[in-house]
């Protein structure tokens, strides 16, 4: 047969070790192109659709939940980076059949942000929610009826026009349950610029108006505890306030502080204390003190035009113990402080039929001669 001759081997053979792993690395790197392509599509491509053409949905979801009409007469944008967004302009929700006002809500723009990184972990961290121009209608019908109660799927709702080239959307049969899991959204930052809050009773003839509403709102969950401060003019008095509310504790009662400043600042009142008997007989419970450098100033503030001696204008405080309900509150172990002036007393208010004050003051001495002398 003749000799063997030794199997030569070229120099540019790979092993087939090595071949194997060249073809994993290429493998790896066409699954990482994908995932940076699909990462990459999930996160711009929201942003290049023109969402307006999805309103329809949107509002029909919207009457879903509260079983009324949703009007969206502006742009729609959803973006994903930096942080999920929806920006919506000129919104309008429609109020109750019989309201005075064709809308419950309106408002200019609405932009909402939520954390991305909590969303992924099953978290709504709402980190910014912007109302601007927001006008809420809250009325109590003559029929007992209440615009702020929604009934999902019932006929009771106002419709109001949809935006031209859109359908009007059929209300579904009903209502989908609530969602429960209140702990698991926490609102970082809601701003209002230049609200108005209306407040209708026909049955009773009360009509009150909140306008030049710019504040801020924080909450730690949807139960508690909640923080808030900004300004607003009631009734043509312009206020300031902060207020820090603490968790709903079993449901019932709601521990607060609220601080308030009038006009132009140099006036301030603090309560300190609970709400309790939620939600069926909620009562007001703790202390109240306050002060400022004009009783004449404050006088003026909250009735402007008036002309008060010249003794009002002294600095004044007062401190004491709160509690009120609907029908009526009242001051006791009341301490005040009026110039060089000291005093005690109560007073009580009840609101029936029409509204009585009874007030009792004692004071050990009471230098009129200085009174009358500030001319």
């Amino acid at each position: 047969f003749g000799p063997r001759l030794p199997l030569s081997r070229s120099d540019t053979t790979i092993p087939s070790g090595e071949r194997g792993v060249d073809a994993l690395k290429k493998i790896l790197a066409a699954v990482v192109g994908l995932l940076v392509l699909l990462v990459a599509g999930i996160l711009i491509v929201p942003g290049l659709i023109d969402w307006n053409h999805y309103k329809g949905d949107i509002q029909a979801q919207a009457k879903n939940v509260t079983g009324r009409d949703l009007a969206i007469n502006g742009d729609i944008t959803i973006t994903v980076l930096p942080a999920p967004a929806l920006i919506a302009n000129n919104v309008a929700l429609a109020n109750v059949k019989g309201a005075s006002s064709p809308t419950m809500m309106r408002l200019k723009l609405l932009e909402v942000r939520v954390a991305l990184a909590p969303l992924l972990a099953g978290r709504v961290e709402v980190r910014r929610i912007k109302l601007v121009d927001p006008v809420v209608e809250l009325e109590a019908l003559a029929d007992g009826r209440k615009n702020w109660i929604f009934d999902a799927g019932s006929a009771n709702a106002a419709p109001v026009p949809p935006p031209a080239g859109d359908q009007p959307v059929q209300a579904p049969a009903a209502a989908k349950p609530a969602d429960a899991a209140g702990a698991r959204v926490a609102f970082e930052n809601i701003t209002i610029e230049n609200g108005t809050l209306v407040y209708r009773d026909v049955k009773a003839g009360v009509l009150e108006r909140v306008e030049q509403v710019n504040a801020k709102f924080a909450a730690a969950s949807l139960n508690g505890p909640f923080e808030s401060a900004g300004g607003l003019v009631a009734r043509g008095i312009p206020l300031r306030y902060d207020v820090n509310i603490g968790d709903i504790i079993q449901g019932r009662t709601l521990p607060f502080n609220l601080k308030l400043q009038f006009g132009a600042g140099d006036s301030n009142l603090q309560l300190v204390g609970t709400l309790v008997g939620l939600p069926d007989a909620p009562k007001v419970k703790g202390k109240i003190k306050g002060g400022g450098s004009s009783l004449a100033g404050l006088i003026n503030s909250l009735v402007p035009g008036g002309s008060p001696p010249p003794f009002l204008s002294q600095d004044f405080s007062f401190e004491g113990n709160v509690s009120g309900a609907p029908n009526g509150a009242e001051i006791k172990d009341l301490l005040l402080r009026f110039g060089s002036t000291q005093a005690t007393g109560d007073v009580t208010v009840e609101n029936a039929k029409t509204l009585a004050v009874a007030t009792r003051i004692s004071a050990n001495r009471i230098d009129l001669d200085k009174w009358l002398a500030m001319t």
